[in-house]
């Protein structure tokens, strides 16, 4: 019934105890797993010998290491509090729109801080977070899996009355850069939200998946794969915003209109390419920096190159944004179209199922 029912009504499992066995599968196949600080915990097989059943499946273990929830509450009544706020962005089935929630908030509203938020230099970070609330109505972001791959920030909030779900690349952690547990979660996050009618918006400031080996042996590839799945199969309004810079994979991750999305618009610094300047320098003229053996002057070889090569990744022929804003305007720019997205509707062709790769 549980699968059934996945995709027609939200499912929410509160865990705030423990959930052992095949309980905790069927935990596990609800859209929403809520577990408590101190008091949760879950796991299928026995814990192995010498070690007790909340060292292997305690609430933090899961919220940062399996990601195996969506949101940790500090205690019960944290957690109820919680689920009832979580509910208010969601409707009761897919035939229905998502709640409205009519707030004193000026959709019109500009945000001069936004001009001195995001540093030029790509190199340097920015507080993404603070950047969401300053776009959001009344700056309530409701974030889900904060604690896994918290190089991608997703979750709730609303824009001039209407729920939307948000993604952004979190430079902050890992620069920004996507990895195999940030792909699952933005995977299941879009699913869900196209379920059940609810916008998206991307916030991009990415360099591309993560350059790892530990990544690629874990079947990168394979988990690329499903959020390009998710973010192409999305029918519902999708909205990508380039805040900095967006280089190599992380144009399908964060996907503008290349995989159907129905605008790509940045603000006015943007960066993009098949990569960064600096990778680029680092795989082509490799051999030529390692043949300087002097620190000083490999340093200046080196950005002699990629001064170079910048000017050669900024001509390339790129898909460019169908509009630059002035950051100040993200709100009401981003009100605005989805008011004008409110309507849409896609035709999918006939079939079963698709065959996502898993």
């Amino acid at each position: 019934m549980q699968t059934l029912s996945s995709g027609v009504i939200p499912q929410i499992n509160l865990v705030m105890g423990p959930c052992l066995g095949g309980m905790a599968i069927c935990a596990l196949l609800a859209d929403f797993v809520f577990l408590v600080r101190k008091t949760s915990y879950m796991h299928v097989a026995p814990p192995p010998e010498g070690k007790s059943g909340k060292e292997v499946g305690e609430a933090w273990v899961h919220a940062k290491k399996t990601g195996c929830y969506e949101i940790l509450a500090n205690d019960d009544e944290d957690c109820l509090q919680k689920c009832r706020q979580l509910l208010t962005y969601l409707p009761q089935h897919n035939g229905e729109n998502p709640p409205f929630k009519a707030n004193r908030d000026d959709p019109n509203r500009r945000e001069e801080e936004l001009l001195e938020l995001v540093p030029v230099d790509e190199s340097k970070t920015f507080n993404m977070h603070r950047l969401i609330s300053l776009v959001v109505d009344e700056g309530e972001f409701f974030e889900i899996r904060s604690y896994w791959a918290s190089n991608l920030i997703v979750g709730f909030a609303r824009m001039g009355g209407y729920a939307v779900g948000l993604l952004a690349n979190n430079p902050r952690d890992k620069g920004g850069c996507m990895t195999l547990d940030a792909a699952d979660k933005m995977a299941s996050f879009v699913r869900f939200c196209d379920a059940f009618n609810i916008p998206l918006i991307w916030l991009a400031d990415c360099p591309a998946f993560l350059p790892a080996k530990d990544e690629e042996v874990r079947g990168l590839i394979r988990h690329g794969c499903r959020v390009i799945y998710a973010n192409a199969q999305a029918t519902v309004p999708q909205i990508t915003i380039s805040i900095r810079k967006l280089y190599g994979g992380g144009t399908l991750a964060m996907p503008g209109i290349g995989l159907g999305g129905d605008l790509y618009a940045s603000w006015p610094a943007l960066f993009q390419g098949v990569m960064g300047p600096e990778g680029a320098v680092a795989i082509l003229y490799k051999g030529e920096l390692d043949a300087i053996k002097d620190e000083r002057k490999r340093e200046e070889h080196k950005k002699k190159r990629i001064a170079e090569i910048s000017k050669h990744l900024n001509s390339l022929e790129q898909k460019q944004p169908q509009e630059f804003i002035d950051p100040r305007d993200t709100r009401p720019f981003l009100i605005k179209i989805l008011k004008l997205l409110n309507s849409k509707t896609l035709e999918i062709p006939p079939r079963k199922h698709d065959n996502i790769r898993l």
